[in-house]
């Protein structure tokens, strides 16, 4: 719940859907990537939004997953989650236009089977590290601005499949990103948090109108610098190069301009003493 709201003011929802590792009973474990959202203070008073994290019952007593994907009890539990949300726009002021989602690993699947089963429900959605797009669902996910989020370093098999369903949603008309961070693993959200401002970007995000970038102001200036050095990809070699290159030449130009006019003799003012011409004969002789 927000820290503070206005008696007519109605705020943005996020759905967190938590991984494999977070499912159970202790109405706990499913926070445990939400401090990306929460860790910097800042960002409780900047932005206020109402957050709901519903958790996945283990399978059995052993069990730390979740239900398998298009199970019996997994479509009950996507349609239990579309009973939470409806209970908390009743309950609380939550703007109904700006209702999102996210999820991770597991909990990135089931974003995928949230949105392709309501496909009118959300106005964003940024399912992270899950291949797990059913083909048939492809139709169901053009109506939702995505940002997915897959790590390079999972089988590139998944990479390749996660790949062919962002360009197979493309081609239908849809509006879909897929990022693909390198080097921590299966972890792709960290980066998602820390880098490329995914919650700025949902809380953007409304049903009807598409806001696709973070307008300027999204990113501050630590996470444009973060940007320009996490990954070597040729947007961030170019940008790179400008950042650099730009105030580089702008300093040389500026330097040059200041020698050139210290080289330059100074134009005889008007106070100036007048020169008399003198003739060879008038000429003293400097020789004795």
């Amino acid at each position: 719940v927000p820290d503070r709201r206005g008696a007519d003011e109605r705020l943005p929802l996020i759905v967190w859907l938590h991984g494999h590792g977070e499912s159970g009973r202790d109405n706990a474990a499913q926070l445990k990537w939400l401090d990306w959202i929460f860790r910097d203070p800042s960002r409780r008073s900047q932005y206020q939004f109402y957050v709901l994290a519903p958790q996945w019952p283990k399978v059995g007593p052993t069990d730390s997953s979740p239900p398998a994907p298009d199970s019996d009890s997994d479509h009950d539990m996507i349609e239990a989650v579309r009973r939470m949300i409806d209970r908390t726009v009743e309950e609380e002021r939550v703007d109904d236009s700006r209702i999102t989602v996210a999820g991770v690993s597991a909990g990135g699947s089931a974003t995928w089977r949230i949105v392709s089963r309501f496909p009118t429900r959300f106005a964003g959605a940024a399912p992270m590290g899950s291949a797990a797009v059913n083909p048939s669902d492809i139709a169901n996910l053009v109506q939702t601005p995505i940002w997915a989020f897959f790590s390079q370093d999972d089988p590139p098999e998944l990479l390749s499949i996660i790949r062919l369903r962002t360009a197979e949603v493309t081609a239908r008309g849809g509006t879909i990103m897929l990022t693909e961070p390198q080097g921590m693993g299966h972890d792709c959200w960290t980066e998602a948090f820390r880098d490329h401002a995914i919650l700025e970007w949902l809380l953007k995000q409304q049903r009807g109108v598409r806001h696709w970038a973070v307008r300027p102001g999204g990113y501050s200036v630590p996470q444009m610098l973060r940007w320009l050095d996490t990954k070597w990809t040729w947007q961030q070699l170019t940008a790179q190069a400008l950042v650099f290159a730009v105030p580089a030449s702008l300093m040389a130009w500026m330097l040059l301009r200041k020698a050139r006019g210290r080289s330059r003799p100074e134009p005889p003012g008007d106070d100036a003493p007048p020169v008399e011409a003198t003739s060879p004969s008038q000429a003293p002789n400097q020789l004795g």
